[in-house]
Order: C-alpha cells, then sequence, then structure tokens
C-alpha cells in the first residue's frame, strides 16, 4: 500500500511538473531565434531591429564567409540591400572593417539584435558555435582596446580614435565590447552595456519578459524571421508617426481613418519578414475588445492610399488580417514589382500603424 501510494505520487509530481512547463511554454510563447535574441536586451528597450544573418546568407550569400574578399563582400551586401535584408542591420555597413580587424562580422555571426531605449542602446551579436573569443580578444587587443581582466567574460573599453583607425564606416555602438559565452554585445555607453550583459547572464530583468514583447512574439507565430522590428510599447506611435509626413498629409490620413471607422491607439508593434518574401505585421492593443474593434479598420488602412510615401499599400501588397487575443494580425504578400517594403513599414510615417 505504501508502494502503490509513493508510485502515485511520485506520477502526480511528474504531471505537474509536465502541466507546469507547458503553461511556461504557452505564456513566454513559441521559441525562435528572434525569441532567443529578445532575451538578451534590457526590459527598457523601446525599438529592436533583429538580422539573422545565418538566414541571409543562404539567401543572397552564394557562399560568401568570412574568407571572402572585398569585391566578394561588396556584392553580397548589395544583394543583400536589393532584397531589404539589411536594413534592420546596425552593423552591414562596418562588414569589412568587422570581418578584417575585429574577427567577428556578418559574415559569420549567427544573428544581430539591436535595442534601443532612452537610457542607451545596445547590439547583441550571436557568435558561431566554432567561433574564438581569444582569437576576437588578441584582435581588440591590437586595436587599442582596454582590456578588462577576465579578457573573454569583460568590458573591453575603446575609443572615438580607436574607431576611427580600425576602419571607415564603424558604427559607435562599437566603441565598448563585452565578450562572454558566445557572444558580442556592444554599445557606446558602458553602462546600458552593463546592464545588458547582467541581463545575458540572468541577473536582470530581460524585455522578453515584459507583457509588451511577449504578446508580440507569440503572435508572429513559431516561425523565426529573417529580419524583424518590434516596438513592445506605445513608442511605435512616435516613431512611425504621421508628424513626419508633410501638413498637407495629415487631413488626408483622419479622412481616412473617419472613413475606416476609427481605430484605437496602438499598445506595440511588430513587422516581420520571412523567406521568400511575406511579412507579418502585429499590432498590439491594450485589450481584446480594442483590438477585435479595430482589426476590419486596420485592415482597410493597410489597402488604402500610403499616405507620405506615395501611392497606395494596396500596389505594394495583398493584405489579410486576423486576430490573436489583444493583437491584430496583417499577413502581407508584396507584388511582384515591389522592393523595400520591410523599409517603408519600418520607417515613419505609416498610416495603418497610426494612433
Amino acid at each position: 500500500m505504501r508502494r502503490r501510494t509513493w508510485v502515485l505520487g511520485v506520477v502526480a509530481m511528474v504531471v505537474l511538473a509536465l502541466v507546469a512547463a507547458a503553461v511556461w511554454v504557452l505564456t513566454r510563447g513559441p521559441s525562435t531565434r528572434l525569441t532567443e535574441a529578445v532575451e538578451v536586451l534590457p526590459a527598457s528597450a523601446a525599438r529592436v531591429s533583429f538580422t539573422d544573418w545565418a538566414a541571409v546568407r543562404a539567401e543572397v550569400g552564394d557562399g560568401v564567409d568570412a574568407d571572402a574578399d572585398e569585391g566578394e563582400v561588396q556584392d553580397f551586401l548589395d544583394r543583400a540591400f536589393d532584397a531589404d535584408l539589411i536594413a534592420t542591420s546596425g552593423l552591414w555597413e562596418s562588414t569589412a572593417t568587422l570581418a578584417s580587424g575585429y574577427g567577428f562580422s556578418p559574415l559569420d555571426v549567427e544573428f544581430e539584435v539591436v535595442g534601443q531605449g532612452t537610457d542607451g542602446a545596445v547590439v547583441a551579436l550571436r557568435l558561431a558555435a566554432d567561433a574564438d573569443l581569444d582569437a576576437i580578444a588578441e584582435r581588440l587587443d591590437d586595436l587599442g582596446y582596454a582590456a578588462p581582466g577576465d579578457r573573454t567574460n569583460g568590458l573591453w573599453q575603446g575609443t572615438d580614435d580607436i574607431l576611427g583607425r580600425a576602419g571607415p564606416s564603424l558604427s559607435v555602438l562599437l566603441r565598448n565590447l563585452v565578450l562572454t559565452d558566445g557572444w558580442v554585445l556592444a554599445s557606446d555607453e558602458p553602462a546600458f552595456l552593463d546592464t545588458a550583459t547582467e541581463v545575458l547572464r540572468g541577473d536582470d530583468d530581460s524585455l522578453a519578459d515584459t507583457t509588451g514583447a511577449d504578446r508580440l512574439l507569440d503572435a508572429l507565430g513559431e516561425e523565426s524571421p529573417t529580419n524583424a522590428v518590434l516596438w513592445p510599447t506605445d513608442f511605435v506611435c512616435e516613431d512611425l508617426a504621421m508628424a513626419q509626413a508633410g501638413d498637407a498629409d495629415q487631413p488626408v490620413v483622419d479622412q481616412l481613418v473617419d472613413d475606416a471607422g476609427g481605430v484605437a491607439p496602438l499598445a506595440g508593434m511588430a513587422v516581420a519578414r520571412y523567406a521568400p518574401r511575406d511579412l507579418v505585421v502585429a499590432l498590439g492593443y491594450q485589450d481584446d475588445d480594442r483590438a477585435a474593434g479595430d482589426l476590419s479598420a486596420r485592415l482597410a488602412l493597410a489597402g488604402a492610399e500610403a499616405v507620405g510615401k506615395g501611392g497606395s499599400w494596396a500596389e505594394r501588397f495583398a493584405t489579410s488580417a486576423s486576430r490573436h487575443r489583444d493583437v491584430v494580425r496583417l499577413q502581407l504578400r508584396p507584388r511582384p514589382a515591389a522592393h523595400g517594403v520591410l523599409t517603408e513599414i519600418t520607417r515613419g510615417p505609416v498610416s495603418f500603424a497610426t494612433c
């Protein structure tokens, strides 16, 4: 009898553990490379830009790698630019200099994510599995960065002079770097870099733990995108505001919104691009009711005049819409002649993202 009771108790514990794991998965959303990227960003990040460099190389790289010559690198970047695959990157213009001087670059990293907030900005690079942190540390030494006590797990401090000597087109985010556990973190602000490092090590809150980011990641689904931009808060209303268009454009978008029946303010937004060219736009709201009430209006605006851009959105893509709890999900299929759709949607003004 005691043995049976013990067995039943073990079974109950296993069931509870499985239920807890299922709840965690459901509440955290699907695990993707984008999710992994967002998990290393500070909770204060207001805009996130993600580039899956391994996917970009697979799509347009034509075999390019870290040993490519200058011409091959430029050809790769030209193809990626034409395919609208690198507008989300903060480092693509630094590719050649990073490859030759730093020992890592978009030619060999897995992915890149840039998090920007009012208190700073950071870029995180997930290194390839065979990356050699000691070799990267030696490169930083040669460039003149001040080394930490732990060369492969600490802050390397640089200066603008170092960036200037290293080569052209280097982002200021490369002024300070941290090498740790398969990652390179970089920022122009040492304090914000310290925060990002704490997040990576699990000692501070991650953006992925916030409600705004979590629901957008969940709405994007189980497939990891090649590129994505997330606004986990209502900062999207400022970043893509119609105020960036001319004075004559605002009455036009006001009329379009009235014709669509009005819209509720956004509480967040994400744009993700999947191979070959399809995009998903996730529009976050404060509650389910506002999302439900906005679905038809956002769908109408996504097919209306592209105020501030020229032409119409319908000329650029076909659109369908659905709702995922408190998120409206727009599925965009670019027309064959449309180019640069991701860039257009992630840089204001964007009329169907009006607040």
